[in-house]
C-alpha cells in the first residue's frame, strides 16, 4: 500500500511540475494598419489618392488594385504584376512609370513590394534613361 501511495504522489508531483512549464497559447494580434498615399506626377501636375486601413505587409499591387478610382492598368499578378498604364499614359519601349516609396527609388515589381503604412508612393512618367 505504501508503494502505491508513493507512486501516486510521484505521479501527482510530475504532473504539477510539467503543468507549470507549459506556455499559454499566443494571442493573435492583427497587423498594424495605416494610410498609403499614392501620388501621380506627370506633365499635367500631381494627383493624389489615399487608401486607408492598409495592413502592414500589403503589396503595392494589392493597394493599387483596392484604391477607389485609381486610374491604373495592371497586368499579371504577384511576381508578374506589371503597371502598363496610369492615368492614360502607357508604358513604351522608351518611357514608362517608375516609383519611389517615401522618396526612395524602388527596383522591384509592384507585386512583391511590401508596404509599411503610413507611407507615400510616388509614380512618375519618365524616359527609361532618366532615373
Amino acid at each position: 500500500m505504501r508503494l502505491v501511495t508513493l507512486a501516486f504522489l510521484a505521479l501527482i508531483s510530475a504532473m504539477a511540475v510539467t503543468g507549470c512549464q507549459q506556455q499559454p497559447a499566443p494571442i493573435a494580434v492583427d497587423a498594424a494598419k495605416g494610410t498609403v498615399t499614392i501620388e501621380i506626377v506627370s506633365a499635367d501636375g500631381t494627383k493624389t489618392y489615399t487608401v486607408d486601413d492598409v495592413s502592414d505587409g500589403s503589396t503595392l499591387e494589392q493597394v493599387m488594385r483596392s484604391a477607389k478610382d485609381f486610374p491604373a492598368e495592371i497586368s499579371g499578378s504577384g511576381t508578374t504584376a506589371f503597371v502598363s498604364s496610369i492615368d492614360g499614359l502607357s508604358t513604351s519601349a522608351s518611357e514608362g512609370w517608375t516609383y519611389k516609396i517615401d522618396d526612395e527609388f524602388i527596383h522591384e515589381g509592384v507585386g512583391v513590394t511590401t508596404l509599411s503604412p503610413p507611407t507615400t508612393v510616388t509614380w512618375k512618367f519618365t524616359g527609361w534613361d532618366s532615373e
